[in-house]
Protein backbone atom coordinates (compact mmCIF):
# COMPACT_ATOMS: atom_id res chain seq x y z
CA UNK A 1 0.00 0.00 0.00
CA UNK A 2 1.40 3.18 -1.45
CA UNK A 3 2.05 5.65 1.73
CA UNK A 4 0.71 9.30 1.21
CA UNK A 5 4.39 10.78 1.62
CA UNK A 6 4.85 8.60 -1.98
CA UNK A 7 1.64 9.93 -3.26
CA UNK A 8 2.50 13.66 -2.56
CA UNK A 9 6.19 12.40 -4.34
CA UNK A 10 4.65 11.34 -7.33
CA UNK A 11 2.12 14.61 -8.04
CA UNK A 12 5.04 16.96 -7.13
CA UNK A 13 7.27 15.11 -9.42
CA UNK A 14 4.95 14.63 -12.77
CA UNK A 15 3.71 18.45 -11.77
CA UNK A 16 7.28 19.46 -12.49
CA UNK A 17 7.85 17.61 -15.52
CA UNK A 18 4.65 18.39 -16.85
CA UNK A 19 5.88 22.08 -16.23
CA UNK A 20 9.59 21.23 -17.61
CA UNK A 21 7.70 20.55 -21.21
CA UNK A 22 4.97 23.06 -21.08
CA UNK A 23 7.90 25.87 -20.63
CA UNK A 24 9.83 23.94 -23.54
CA UNK A 25 7.56 24.44 -25.74
CA UNK A 26 6.77 28.15 -24.66
CA UNK A 27 10.24 28.78 -25.54
CA UNK A 28 9.96 27.16 -28.67
CA UNK A 29 7.07 29.32 -29.65
CA UNK A 30 9.25 32.33 -28.60
CA UNK A 31 11.79 31.40 -30.58
CA UNK A 32 9.38 30.99 -33.84
CA UNK A 33 7.69 34.31 -33.13
CA UNK A 34 11.39 35.94 -33.04
CA UNK A 35 12.35 33.99 -36.43
CA UNK A 36 9.45 35.62 -37.82
CA UNK A 37 10.12 39.26 -36.58
CA UNK A 38 14.01 38.84 -37.84
CA UNK A 39 12.81 37.77 -41.15
CA UNK A 40 10.20 40.54 -41.13
CA UNK A 41 13.21 43.45 -40.49
CA UNK A 42 15.38 41.79 -43.00
CA UNK A 43 12.19 42.47 -45.15
CA UNK A 44 11.19 45.60 -44.51
CA UNK A 45 15.02 47.00 -44.14
CA UNK A 46 15.67 46.16 -47.75
CA UNK A 47 12.53 48.37 -49.26
CA UNK A 48 12.97 51.48 -50.28
CA UNK A 49 13.45 54.34 -47.28
CA UNK A 50 9.87 56.10 -47.11
CA UNK A 51 9.10 59.96 -47.15
CA UNK A 52 6.72 62.16 -45.65
CA UNK A 53 4.00 61.24 -48.63
CA UNK A 54 4.78 57.42 -47.57
CA UNK A 55 4.23 57.36 -44.17
CA UNK A 56 1.63 59.92 -43.99
CA UNK A 57 -1.01 57.95 -45.45
CA UNK A 58 -0.14 54.42 -44.75
CA UNK A 59 -1.50 52.06 -42.23
CA UNK A 60 0.40 50.85 -39.18
CA UNK A 61 0.72 47.05 -40.22
CA UNK A 62 2.36 48.92 -43.98
CA UNK A 63 5.22 51.31 -42.23
CA UNK A 64 6.31 48.95 -38.41
CA UNK A 65 10.11 48.30 -39.12
CA UNK A 66 10.19 50.41 -42.58
CA UNK A 67 13.13 52.96 -42.48
CA UNK A 68 12.20 56.56 -43.09
CA UNK A 69 13.91 59.99 -43.44
CA UNK A 70 11.70 63.04 -42.87
CA UNK A 71 11.85 67.37 -42.83
CA UNK A 72 10.08 68.80 -40.37
CA UNK A 73 10.05 71.12 -37.37
CA UNK A 74 10.03 70.34 -33.73
CA UNK A 75 6.81 70.52 -31.46
CA UNK A 76 7.26 71.95 -28.25
CA UNK A 77 5.76 68.92 -26.81
CA UNK A 78 8.61 66.61 -24.92
CA UNK A 79 7.53 63.60 -23.21
CA UNK A 80 9.34 61.57 -21.04
CA UNK A 81 8.83 57.84 -21.02
CA UNK A 82 9.82 56.20 -18.28
CA UNK A 83 11.69 52.88 -17.33
CA UNK A 84 14.29 53.14 -20.35
CA UNK A 85 17.58 51.58 -19.96
CA UNK A 86 21.02 51.92 -21.42
CA UNK A 87 23.64 49.83 -20.79
CA UNK A 88 22.33 48.81 -17.86
CA UNK A 89 21.76 52.41 -16.34
CA UNK A 90 18.26 53.67 -15.59
CA UNK A 91 16.73 56.63 -17.27
CA UNK A 92 14.23 57.54 -20.16
CA UNK A 93 13.58 58.46 -23.29
CA UNK A 94 12.50 61.96 -24.85
CA UNK A 95 9.94 61.77 -27.28
CA UNK A 96 9.17 64.65 -29.65
CA UNK A 97 6.37 65.32 -32.70
CA UNK A 98 8.03 66.27 -35.77
CA UNK A 99 5.65 68.46 -37.80
CA UNK A 100 5.64 67.93 -41.44
CA UNK A 101 6.83 70.66 -43.94
CA UNK A 102 4.62 69.62 -46.75
CA UNK A 103 1.45 67.26 -46.71
CA UNK A 104 -1.85 66.51 -48.04
CA UNK A 105 -4.97 67.78 -46.98
CA UNK A 106 -6.45 64.63 -44.74
CA UNK A 107 -3.28 63.40 -43.91
CA UNK A 108 -1.24 62.50 -40.74
CA UNK A 109 0.68 65.87 -40.42
CA UNK A 110 3.35 65.00 -37.54
CA UNK A 111 5.29 62.07 -36.36
CA UNK A 112 6.41 61.12 -32.57
CA UNK A 113 10.00 61.01 -33.03
CA UNK A 114 11.89 59.05 -30.34
CA UNK A 115 15.04 61.08 -30.21
CA UNK A 116 17.00 59.30 -27.50
CA UNK A 117 17.77 58.22 -23.87
CA UNK A 118 18.24 60.35 -20.55
CA UNK A 119 19.97 59.38 -17.68
CA UNK A 120 18.20 59.03 -14.42
CA UNK A 121 19.08 61.84 -12.45
CA UNK A 122 17.77 64.44 -15.23
CA UNK A 123 14.94 62.59 -15.64
CA UNK A 124 13.53 62.93 -12.27
CA UNK A 125 14.39 66.68 -12.16
CA UNK A 126 14.28 67.63 -15.34
CA UNK A 127 15.20 70.39 -16.55
CA UNK A 128 13.36 70.58 -20.53
CA UNK A 129 15.71 73.59 -21.74
CA UNK A 130 18.47 70.99 -21.87
CA UNK A 131 17.07 68.11 -24.02
CA UNK A 132 15.72 70.93 -26.16
CA UNK A 133 16.51 70.73 -29.61
CA UNK A 134 19.10 73.29 -30.78
CA UNK A 135 17.17 73.96 -33.70
CA UNK A 136 13.70 74.26 -34.96
CA UNK A 137 13.81 72.40 -38.45
CA UNK A 138 15.76 69.18 -38.71
CA UNK A 139 15.80 66.09 -41.09
CA UNK A 140 15.37 62.98 -39.03
CA UNK A 141 16.09 59.38 -40.26
CA UNK A 142 15.01 56.08 -38.19
CA UNK A 143 13.19 53.03 -38.02
CA UNK A 144 9.34 52.95 -37.91
CA UNK A 145 7.79 51.10 -34.81
CA UNK A 146 4.21 50.56 -34.12
CA UNK A 147 2.32 52.47 -31.25
CA UNK A 148 3.06 50.56 -27.54
CA UNK A 149 0.35 49.34 -25.37
CA UNK A 150 0.63 47.69 -21.60
CA UNK A 151 0.20 44.26 -21.69
CA UNK A 152 -2.27 42.12 -19.42
CA UNK A 153 -0.94 42.86 -16.11
CA UNK A 154 1.03 46.35 -16.70
CA UNK A 155 -0.30 49.75 -15.72
CA UNK A 156 -1.35 52.03 -18.64
CA UNK A 157 -0.89 55.65 -18.62
CA UNK A 158 -4.07 58.48 -17.46
CA UNK A 159 -6.64 58.00 -19.86
CA UNK A 160 -7.47 61.87 -19.54
CA UNK A 161 -5.29 65.23 -19.26
CA UNK A 162 -2.21 66.17 -20.77
CA UNK A 163 0.51 64.16 -19.67
CA UNK A 164 4.50 65.30 -19.40
CA UNK A 165 5.48 61.37 -18.86
CA UNK A 166 4.34 58.41 -19.88
CA UNK A 167 5.00 54.77 -19.39
CA UNK A 168 5.23 53.91 -23.34
CA UNK A 169 5.35 55.61 -26.28
CA UNK A 170 1.47 55.09 -26.71
CA UNK A 171 0.62 57.23 -30.11
CA UNK A 172 -3.10 57.37 -29.66
CA UNK A 173 -3.33 58.69 -26.08
CA UNK A 174 -0.21 61.15 -27.39
CA UNK A 175 -2.34 61.81 -30.04
CA UNK A 176 -5.46 63.31 -27.85
CA UNK A 177 -3.07 66.11 -26.22
CA UNK A 178 -1.72 67.71 -29.35
CA UNK A 179 -3.14 69.52 -32.42
CA UNK A 180 -1.44 68.07 -35.27
CA UNK A 181 -2.58 64.58 -36.37
CA UNK A 182 -0.06 62.15 -36.06
CA UNK A 183 0.98 59.00 -37.81
CA UNK A 184 -0.06 55.67 -36.17
CA UNK A 185 3.40 54.69 -35.89
CA UNK A 186 6.82 56.68 -34.17
CA UNK A 187 10.28 56.65 -35.60
CA UNK A 188 13.60 56.04 -33.46
CA UNK A 189 15.89 58.14 -34.61
CA UNK A 190 19.16 56.92 -35.99
CA UNK A 191 21.02 60.22 -37.50
CA UNK A 192 19.48 63.50 -37.97
CA UNK A 193 20.72 66.83 -39.20
CA UNK A 194 21.77 69.22 -37.17
CA UNK A 195 23.05 66.57 -35.17
CA UNK A 196 20.87 65.26 -31.83
CA UNK A 197 23.71 66.40 -29.31
CA UNK A 198 21.72 66.04 -25.25
CA UNK A 199 20.84 62.57 -25.96
CA UNK A 200 22.25 59.05 -26.24
CA UNK A 201 20.70 57.12 -29.66
CA UNK A 202 18.10 54.41 -29.28
CA UNK A 203 18.67 50.91 -30.57
CA UNK A 204 16.46 50.23 -33.14
CA UNK A 205 14.90 46.71 -33.49
CA UNK A 206 17.13 44.39 -35.18
CA UNK A 207 17.57 40.51 -35.90
CA UNK A 208 18.80 38.37 -33.06
CA UNK A 209 18.61 35.04 -32.77
CA UNK A 210 17.87 35.69 -29.15
CA UNK A 211 18.05 33.02 -26.23
CA UNK A 212 14.84 31.00 -26.59
CA UNK A 213 15.80 27.97 -28.59
CA UNK A 214 18.41 27.58 -25.83
CA UNK A 215 16.11 28.15 -23.10
CA UNK A 216 13.54 25.51 -24.69
CA UNK A 217 16.55 22.60 -24.86
CA UNK A 218 16.98 23.27 -20.34
CA UNK A 219 13.53 22.75 -19.87
CA UNK A 220 13.50 19.76 -21.90
CA UNK A 221 16.43 18.32 -20.36
CA UNK A 222 14.87 19.56 -16.64
CA UNK A 223 11.99 17.19 -17.80
CA UNK A 224 14.13 14.45 -19.43
CA UNK A 225 16.26 14.10 -16.01
CA UNK A 226 12.54 13.72 -14.00
CA UNK A 227 11.78 10.93 -15.97
CA UNK A 228 14.88 8.64 -15.55
CA UNK A 229 16.01 10.16 -12.32
CA UNK A 230 12.44 9.75 -10.39
CA UNK A 231 11.92 6.17 -10.90
CA UNK A 232 15.59 5.32 -10.03
CA UNK A 233 14.86 7.02 -7.32
CA UNK A 234 11.49 5.02 -6.18
CA UNK A 235 13.62 1.63 -6.67
CA UNK A 236 15.93 2.72 -4.29
CA UNK A 237 13.75 3.50 -1.90
CA UNK A 238 11.28 0.24 -2.81
CA UNK A 239 14.88 -2.11 -2.01
CA UNK A 240 15.69 -0.33 0.91
CA UNK A 241 14.49 -1.43 4.84
CA UNK A 242 11.40 0.25 5.69
CA UNK A 243 11.56 2.97 7.74
CA UNK A 244 8.51 3.42 10.79
CA UNK A 245 7.09 6.91 11.66
CA UNK A 246 9.61 6.94 14.22
CA UNK A 247 12.99 6.31 12.29
CA UNK A 248 13.23 2.74 13.42
CA UNK A 249 14.00 0.16 10.80
CA UNK A 250 10.83 -1.96 10.26
CA UNK A 251 11.47 -5.93 10.26
CA UNK A 252 9.39 -8.59 8.55
CA UNK A 253 7.86 -11.08 10.91
CA UNK A 254 7.94 -14.54 9.87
Amino acid sequence: MLRPKWIIGHLLATTLVISFVAAGFWQLSRHEWRSDLNARIETQADLEVLGVDGIANAAAADLDLRIAEVAGTWAEADILVWNRSFDGQPGCHIVTPLLFENVETGAAEAVVVNRGWLDLARCENPDRTTFRPDTTRVVVAGQLSKSQQPGRFQASDPATGVLESMLRIDIGRIDQQIEPVLTPVYLVLAVSEPRETTLLPVAPRSASVGPHLGYAVQWFLFAAVGIVGYPLVLRKQATSPELDDAGNTCETVT
